[in-house]
């Protein structure tokens, strides 16, 4: 099971955000009514977790915006969504699924890609899925545990080839990923890469909670997966997503289909390199 602490943790935010609504007695009593699994499967989900974050510091008298800038306010008609929704899908990852949410938080920043794109799509899912649980079944258990959400998006700025991902600690547990790429779908070897990246980032998320892993500083560094500078914090998270690929991609060398030998060899030049030089700047960084 997801860490105790977490679980607890958000379990205590539903009910407190639950307890803070007037005029919706009927779906908040059949929420509370949910067995115990029921409601923490529920509390889990990275948009309830948006949701109710949001609900309760608007309370508080705080404002809360999207990405974009867009003020956000939690709407109670959302109980009942989740009410019609409450049965738990057989992986308890939920696939591009219509939810406010887990989009709300980001205003027009992103596109979602539309329900048309959702069927075929959610094949390669399944499949990227599939090769992740053949090659290592830790892992695969890893993300069913800690990824509740799979959303479809797509950079418009970027050239139609370009892969996409990200996650957000605003909606953890949810793994945003592009599907689409040129006039195609995704490689599912491709798919699986950012399924790794984006559950790395949510793990080390996850870490954050119970421990400080970069002592507070102002300094920015460089990342050589990056033109920005930044942070330490961003650069301990790259190597912590890279030193995993790193380990996907040896498997796809050397296991995969011959069509993704050569990528896997460019991906693993590209990711040696940048490891090495991040380590480097890592160690001069004020880790606890």
């Amino acid at each position: 099971m997801l860490d105790s602490e977490a679980l607890k943790e958000e379990r205590a935010n539903l009910v407190t955000a639950l307890n803070l609504i007037s005029g919706y007695d009927d779906v908040v009593s059949a929420l509370f009514e949910l067995s115990a699994e029921e409601f923490d499967e529920i509390a889990l989900r990275p948009g309830v977790i948006a949701w109710q974050r949001t609900l309760r510091t608007t309370v508080a008298g705080r404002s809360v915006f999207a990405v974009d800038g867009a003020p956000l306010s939690a709407d109670a008609t959302y109980l009942h969504i989740l009410m019609e929704r409450r049965a738990n899908t057989p992986t308890g990852i939920r696939v591009a699924e219509d939810d406010h949410w887990l989009r709300a938080p980001f205003g027009s920043a992103i596109i979602f890609e539309p329900d048309s794109t959702s069927p075929d799509a959610q094949a390669v899912v399944t499949e990227a899925l599939g090769i992740i649980e053949c090659w290592r079944p830790e892992l695969y258990a890893e993300m069913r545990q800690i990824c509740r959400a799979i959303q479809f998006v797509r950079d418009p700025g970027a050239s139609p080839d370009k892969i996409v991902s990200f996650s957000d600690n605003s909606v953890p547990g949810a793994l945003f990923v592009s599907v689409v790429q040129g006039s195609g779908l995704i490689d599912p070897y491709d798919l699986a890469d950012s399924l790794i990246h984006e559950h790395r980032h949510q793990k080390l998320y996850l870490l954050e909670r119970v421990t400080s892993m970069i002592e507070e500083t102002d300094e920015k560094v460089v990342s050589p997966w990056r033109e920005d500078l930044r942070p330490p914090s961003g650069l301990l998270h790259a190597v912590f997503v890279f030193v995993e690929l790193r380990r996907f991609w040896l498997h796809v060398r050397d296991q995969g289909p011959s069509r993704m030998k050569q990528r896997a060899i460019s991906q693993l030049s590209d990711t040696d390199a940048n490891l090495e030089a991040a380590f480097k700047i890592l160690a001069r960084c004020p880790l606890t």
